[in-house]
């Protein structure tokens, strides 16, 4: 057994001391020397302004501007703020304008797709850390592009052969 050394034994002295004085804090507890004690009528003041207020806030009524925010809110709204996670993506159709001889699939574990990015009507997906929209080529493979993003899923198209590489989130 490794015999502790001098600084890992001053460590446990420290802490069995202090365990050593907490344990006679609870048995030889000493008097708590706290403020004078408060007068009756010390929070009079205090009362009176938090009934006041409370009276205040409960004869209120909303502004015009207040009530429509809340009509808005309780009518059905015209488009969902969040993003459908079920929705599949399809990729497009393959084209076929040129036929390799012995087509090489991409390696899927070369990539990963670890989530996407959605401004407005622009999508993003990150690939390898980095982020990219449809179209572009990837910075570490030339030969693939991002052919559709989703939120569940990407799907990369490498050009010279057309063969393509769906790459869940990783997440999923």
């Amino acid at each position: 057994m490794k015999q502790l050394s001098l600084r890992e034994k001053v460590l446990l002295g420290i802490v069995g001391l202090t365990c050593i004085a907490v344990g006679l804090s609870f048995v030889f507890p000493t008097e708590s020397k706290s403020s004078a004690p408060q007068a009756p009528g010390a929070y009079a003041d205090l009362n009176e302004f938090t009934t006041g207020l409370a009276a205040r806030i409960a004869q209120a009524e909303l502004s015009r501007l207040d009530r429509a925010a809340i009509e808005k809110a309780a009518a059905p709204w015209a488009k969902d703020p969040f993003v459908n996670l079920r929705a599949e993506v399809k990729p497009p159709a393959k084209t076929t304008d040129q036929t390799p001889a012995v087509p090489q699939a991409p390696q899927p574990d070369k990539f990963s797709y670890s989530g996407y990015l959605i401004m407005g009507k622009r999508m993003l997906a990150v690939v390898n850390g980095m982020e990219y929209e449809v179209g572009e080529h990837l910075q570490d493979n030339l030969q693939m592009a991002v052919e559709a993003i989703s939120p569940h899923q990407v799907v990369l198209r490498r050009e010279d052969t057309g063969l393509a590489v769906v790459l869940p989130l990783e997440d999923e």
